[in-house]
């Protein structure tokens, strides 16, 4: 395959949103609303529950469609929802909770100990435990980023120790990979005090900022507000925004001028009929003058006419340009018997 650079456009770009936060944070009502912005009123919400059906409490606030996850949370797992849901035509999926594909039964940490016992539980094979635990995780990671699909991730969220957090009163830490953030297009931490609201004043175990959010984001989440269905549908807008100037230009309205050059197969076959019947006549014409059995002479002046019909028919097939000008499907075989040829003998 060539390489071929064209000019960037956000035209269905990929979306991906992490709402993080403990109990009692709104998490998976915010993800909700989200997501019911970004599908609109005709598109429809695919849901991965991995908590006992939880997200089902909210069926009469938002129609979706879930698929509740049992253990074990493999990372297949979840690459292999989202590409049915998408498939399948869902306009967005929510994963709630997307923190068991790490922590839960059969996850990348339960994944790392069982590595680790089979080869001798020694701290030293920790690292050689981690490449192999790691591995599905990564390939679920570089599935998940081809979707076209948009994805809201709800994650688990812990206070962090302040001696684990090297003094830092009120770090939060979600339950996930924490290179995950290099991937995420927008991602924010809830707090019990202010459910459903973005805070931009918590901090991660390392003192860095626990949400991630562009510029160009900032109007779409401002602070102290809850986050509603309006966030989903602004994120759509964004992702979309280049799309009318990268779709394709409508085809040229046609001219009474071009109207020859739009003439079906069947049109074609059609005129190239009308004038074998002529031909037709003409030969047998002319076979009458050299015979005496006037049926023989019919039958010889058709043949004639029938062969040349399909020499003239293979040849204009051949030389015949592209569909743009004849469209539609051209006849599959050559056949004289395709012209029928409907003069009768001359009185």
């Amino acid at each position: 395959m060539g390489i071929e650079f064209r000019r960037a456009a956000r035209d269905g770009v990929g979306l991906f949103v992490a709402i993080a936060g403990g109990g009692r944070t709104g998490k998976t009502y915010t993800a909700l609303r989200i997501a019911q912005g970004i599908a609109g009123p005709a598109g429809r919400i695919a849901a991965i529950d991995t908590e006992g059906r939880r997200m089902s409490h909210y069926s009469d606030a938002f129609a979706f469609d879930v698929y509740n996850m049992q253990s074990p949370f493999s990372p297949a797992r979840f690459s292999e929802a989202a590409y049915r849901a998408q498939d399948a035509g869902y306009a967005v999926m929510v994963i709630d909770s997307f923190s068991l594909e790490w922590a839960g039964i059969g996850g990348v940490l339960d994944l790392h100990e069982q590595e680790l016992a089979r080869l001798g539980g020694s701290p030293s094979k920790s690292d050689i435990a981690w490449a192999a635990a790691k591995r599905p995780h990564k390939a679920m990671v570089n599935a998940l980023l081809q979707l076209t699909m948009p994805v809201v991730f709800c994650l688990r969220a812990k206070p962090v120790a302040e001696h684990l957090a090297e003094g830092r009163a009120g770090a939060i830490k979600p339950v996930q990979d924490k290179d995950l953030f290099f991937e995420w297009t927008v991602a924010l931490t809830l707090h019990p005090d202010t459910p459903g609201q973005p805070r931009y004043d918590l901090k991660m175990p390392d003192g860095s900022p626990a949400f991630k959010v562009q510029e160009q984001h900032r109007h779409i989440f401002p602070p102290g507000q809850v986050i509603t269905e309006e966030a989903g549908r602004l994120l759509q807008e964004w992702r979309n925004s280049d799309a009318a100037r990268t779709a394709a230009p409508p085809p040229p309205e046609a001219h009474d001028d071009d109207a020859p050059r739009r003439r079906s197969w069947s049109q074609l076959l059609t005129d190239i009929a009308k004038a074998a019947d002529l031909v037709v006549t003409a030969a047998q014409l002319d076979a009458l003058r050299e015979s005496d059995d006037v049926a023989l002479a019919m039958d010889k002046g058709a043949d004639k006419v029938r062969e040349r019909v399909q020499a003239l028919l293979a040849d204009t097939a051949a030389r015949l340009p592209s569909d743009d000008i004849f469209p539609g499907d051209p006849p599959s075989r050559m056949d004289a018997d395709a012209v029928t040829t409907t003069s009768e003998a001359p009185a």
